[in-house]
């Protein structure tokens, strides 16, 4: 038994026995362990200390049930895949208060190889917006005699989505003047704004007369644009019309924790770069942008157990992967047959550990 790709090195404790392994169109044998006296372990590494998406492969024989739960792999503090009394399989991730474990519905029999992937699916899995969603405690102007009328606030998006639409939260101080304003979103360069990502058409608002100095929350549909994930800024630009010197608008923010960049710039011309910003650190504009999730495939933020390459069973889990200095162990206490194990840096994805199974 060694590591294919030469990264962690095992050491031997005892002297395993090599036995007929799982795979009929594979030569190498299977190792057959019976821990404390003979089991592998592999020093910490960078590649072994997953914190995101993962999964833990291999085939598994059990001579007999173990008299309590008992490891087949783990790293302790951060994940392992136990087989209990019953023959039930656990799968458990640990992040410092965080943690998860996942039973399987189903016991292995004993003398019978099984193929087992355990898969934490890291990705996003939340509402599908970003941006800041309430209202502020302090409010900003949009404009005051054509000074700082583009502003946008950084935002992260999880995941990869189509844009639709961004929403501002605003309100009328003046029941009389129209103004035109229009949504933009940028893409990020070392934390400032960069490139113009999409933008909606040029709305004109009227006040709602008699319902100004009422808080709104306006939309404004994007010309839709698909987007991997990383950090946005999203925002306006808002103009007056017809001469008038100054917005009939406030737009709201929040003063704590935000990253709000303003410029001047023309409503008609979305892509000037925004050279010359003003940054604010503070400020968290009240704006958000919805979208709808790419290539989801309702897996996302879970803990799962394939076995024999169909899925047994979930748990949501969201909280990722303790980075700890333990070392990883393959059947520290337990009797059993292992063979082909592998730990990935990915979550598998059904197809695969379904193909994975079938090709054996």
């Amino acid at each position: 038994m060694q590591d294919q790709l030469n990264r962690n090195p095992l050491n031997v404790t005892g002297t395993p026995t090599l036995v007929s392994g799982a795979l009929t169109v594979d030569t190498n044998q299977a190792v057959s362990l019976s821990g404390p006296t003979h089991f592998f372990q592999a020093t910490d590494s960078t590649s072994l200390s997953i914190t995101g998406s993962m999964s833990i492969e291999f085939f598994l024989k059990l001579a007999s049930l173990p008299g309590s739960t008992l490891e087949v792999v783990q790293k302790t503090g951060s994940y392992l895949v136990q087989v209990d009394s019953s023959g039930r399989v656990l799968f458990r991730l640990a992040n410092g208060a965080s943690n998860v474990t996942v039973l399987s519905n189903v016991a292995l029999s004993t003398g019978v190889w099984y193929h087992i992937v355990c898969v934490y699916n890291g990705n996003y899995a939340g509402t599908q917006r970003f941006g800041e969603a309430a209202q502020g405690t302090t409010s900003a102007q949009v404009e005051d005699d054509n000074t700082n009328n583009k502003a946008v606030g950084r935002f992260a998006l999880l995941e990869t989505g189509l844009l639709t639409n961004v929403s501002v939260l605003l309100q009328y101080i003046d029941e009389i003047w129209p103004v035109q304003m229009r949504a933009v979103v940028y893409s990020d360069l070392a934390g400032e704004p960069d490139l113009l990502v999409t933008t909606s058409p040029i709305q004109v608002l009227n006040p709602p007369s008699p319902a100004w100095r009422v808080w709104t929350w306006v939309n404004f549909p994007l010309t839709p644009a698909v987007v991997p994930a990383g950090n946005y800024h999203v925002g306006y630009i808002a103009d007056t019309i017809a001469g008038i010197s100054k917005s009939p608008l406030v737009v709201s923010r929040d003063t704590v924790g935000g990253i709000a960049s303003r410029r001047p710039d023309s409503i008609s011309s979305p892509s000037d770069p925004f050279d010359s910003v003003s940054v604010s650190n503070t400020d968290n504009l009240s704006i958000n942008c919805n979208y709808t999730a790419v290539g989801r495939t309702g897996l996302e933020g879970k803990a799962i157990i394939y076995i024999n390459g169909a899925r047994n069973t979930t748990a949501t889990y969201t909280a990722g992967i303790a980075d700890s200095a333990n070392a990883l162990q393959v059947c520290p206490l337990l009797t059993a047959h292992v063979d082909e194990l592998s730990i990935w840096d990915k979550a598998l994805s059904p197809v695969q550990v379904a193909t994975h199974y079938t090709a054996h």
